[in-house]
């Protein structure tokens, strides 16, 4: 008896299974960081295609898509991974895997401690072409303090560069020799 019902519970945890974008990246970035953000797929089994809105940041970075012979295009809104490949068409099943790869840029005014979702939506179709329902994961990042920003007062200058030497010449240990000659590459940067 046991057996089936264990077998139920399996069969309905299977059948409400559906295909999910999930957003990932880093989950902490500093105001004016730019990082990198993927769109991916997974369970992604029954699709032979996927419609998703893109995250808006510019510029986005065209990457291989999940499955051989499948294209990715993208409008001002919208992208489509379709299986379409100088004129030849197909309905394969996709594979889980990435979709579309963003930088995403912190705005410089983001207070310290605030978070940020990006997040995604779409649907996808099966080979015969019925629509799919696709749920979504989104990525949550909270924003830190740069790490060069010693003193705490949200932007990197001399300031830091001096707290920094005060902390060395204290300390005069390796970590913070190593942060201030971080620190002073960062700052003559272009």
């Amino acid at each position: 008896m046991h057996k089936y019902i264990l077998l139920s519970f399996f069969s309905a945890v299977l059948a409400i299974a559906q295909p999910r974008l999930i957003v990932s990246g880093p989950a902490t970035a500093y105001p004016g960081q730019t990082v990198d953000v993927v769109i991916s797929i997974s369970g992604a089994a029954p699709l032979s295609a996927v419609q998703w809105s893109q995250i808006p940041v510019a510029p986005f970075k065209p990457i291989q898509p999940a499955v051989p012979n499948k294209s990715v295009f993208c409008g001002s809104s919208l992208c489509l991974a379709v299986g379409s490949i100088n004129g030849s068409f197909n309905a394969t099943p996709m594979q889980d895997g990435p979709l579309q790869a963003v930088s995403y840029t912190v705005l410089a005014t983001t207070p310290i401690g605030a978070t940020l979702t990006l997040s995604t939506s779409g649907f996808g179709a099966d080979p015969v072409g019925s629509e799919v329902a696709v749920s979504s994961t989104p990525l949550t990042i909270t924003v830190t303090a740069h790490p060069f920003d010693k003193n705490g007062d949200g932007k990197v200058d001399s300031l830091d560069f001096d707290a920094a030497v005060t902390a060395w010449q204290g300390s005069q240990s390796k970590a913070d020799a190593i942060s201030l000659i971080s620190l002073v590459v960062y700052l003559s940067r272009p």
